[in-house]
């Protein structure tokens, strides 16, 4: 018995693709060997309209190793049973909202740490999780964050809120807000280094990055024309879902 865990995410034809980002896909398969295991769950993932990004893991398994995981366990029996068992444990198509401003601090002297009557300028890059911005509303514990309708134009202000008041937080006042939007893992198609930052903002609520502007923070640019609001754009709708494997 192989276990093999699979990232995919849903083609532009898949029902769910406005609710679903991404899976990951657990695959007890009964098979005589690793290579025929990974081939057939792809084969299997593929008969819906996924798009595979990524074979995570594969490991030959056996009974002892879910003698503390019942759930596993009952899955890697009924593999036994049948041949394959699929989980697919989907994440909401957007899991944070994306806020980018244009800020600026008051320069300090060195020696006096009074302001010298210049400014600093510098990009804000914020990320906000779902369940931040839902936190103070009733029930939140009730609330589908992968609704498609999730992000309501009261979550967007509030994302917003959170967004500038982390950036004054730390010292900085916001002259302008640059862009914002719901954000997917697959805008990070072009700029995957920004993965951190948006796991951040999902285990601690909210991610902010500070960028040089003029080089004065002696600090990396942010690079916002790689950023687009709807990196499905690039996309084509009427592509294969399985064209697109790796």
């Amino acid at each position: 018995m192989y276990y093999v865990c699979i990232t995919v995410r849903t083609h532009h034809s898949h029902p769910e693709h406005a609710r679903i980002d991404q899976a990951y896909v657990g695959c007890w398969m009964d098979r005589e060997t690793e290579e025929e295991a990974v081939e057939e769950a792809k084969t299997m993932i593929l008969e819906e309209p996924w798009v595979i990004e990524e074979i995570e893991s594969v490991s030959e398994v056996t009974a002892a190793d879910y003698t503390d995981d019942p759930e596993s366990l009952a899955y890697y029996e009924q593999a036994l049973e049948d041949k394959n068992v699929l989980v697919f444990n989907v994440c909401p198509r957007f899991t944070t909202y994306f806020v980018q401003l244009d800020i600026v601090q008051d320069k300090l002297n060195e020696t006096t740490g009074k302001p010298t009557g210049d400014r600093l300028n510098a990009d804000a890059t914020v990320w906000v999780s779902n369940e931040t911005v839902v936190s103070e509303e009733p029930s939140p514990e009730d609330i589908d964050m992968m609704a498609a309708d999730f992000w309501s134009d009261d979550r967007v202000a509030k994302a917003l809120e959170i967004a500038i008041a982390v950036v004054e937080n730390e010292g900085w006042v916001v002259n302008e807000t640059v862009k914002h939007w719901p954000f997917s893992y697959r805008h990070l198609d072009k700029q995957p280094d920004l993965a951190e930052y948006v796991d951040g903002a999902e285990e601690d609520g909210v991610s902010l990055v500070i960028w040089d502007k003029d080089g004065e923070l002696g600090g990396e640019e942010f690079d916002d024309e790689e950023f687009d609001d709807d990196p499905d754009d690039e996309e084509p709708d009427d592509e294969e879902p399985d064209d697109e494997e790796p």
